[in-house]
C-alpha cells in the first residue's frame, strides 16, 4: 500500500497497518506549512471578535490555528460557533477546549456548507478555515 499522507502524521497509520499485516511504503506527497504567521495578529484577532461562526474543513487547520491565537494571546469569543467538516476534526477541536455546534453527516466541504446554509445564519460574519490558507483579506 502506497500512502502519500504528510510523514508527520503517517505513525499511526503504519501502526495500524502494521499490526492487520498489510505492507506501507511511505511516500509523502505534500508537506503542510502554516502561512498564517504572515498575517497581521491584531486583524485576525479583529476578524473573530465579529464573527459569530468558525468553519473548520481539516484537523490540521484546527491545530494551526489554534496555536497561531495562543502565541498571540487570542481568545475566542464564548457565543462563537464552530464548525467542522467531520468527525476527525470535531475531535481535534474538543481536544482545543471547545464544543462543536455543526458537524455534517456528509464529511465533505459540501455537506458542510449544505448544513451550516439549511441553519439560515448571518453569513457575513463567518470564518472558513482551511489549508492551505488563502484569502484576499489577509494576502
Amino acid at each position: 500500500m502506497l500512502v502519500s499522507r504528510p510523514a508527520d502524521q503517517l505513525s499511526e497509520f503504519i501502526e495500524y497497518a502494521d499490526n492487520n499485516k498489510v505492507k506501507v511504503i511511505p511516500f509523502p506527497l505534500l508537506t503542510l506549512e502554516a502561512t498564517i504567521d504572515q498575517y497581521d495578529a491584531t486583524l485576525i484577532a479583529t476578524d473573530l471578535k465579529e464573527c459569530s461562526w468558525l468553519l473548520f474543513t481539516s484537523a490540521n487547520a484546527v491545530e494551526i490555528y489554534f496555536d497561531y491565537l495562543r502565541r498571540h494571546a487570542i481568545t475566542v469569543p464564548p457565543d462563537t460557533c464552530i464548525g467542522a467538516i467531520g468527525k476527525k476534526t470535531a475531535k481535534a477541536i474538543e481536544r482545543q477546549g471547545f464544543s462543536v455546534t455543526l458537524c455534517p453527516q456528509q464529511e465533505v466541504a459540501e455537506g458542510l456548507l449544505a448544513e451550516f446554509l439549511a441553519l439560515n445564519v448571518n453569513r457575513d460574519r463567518m470564518i472558513l478555515l482551511h489549508l492551505p490558507w488563502k484569502s484576499d483579506r489577509y494576502g
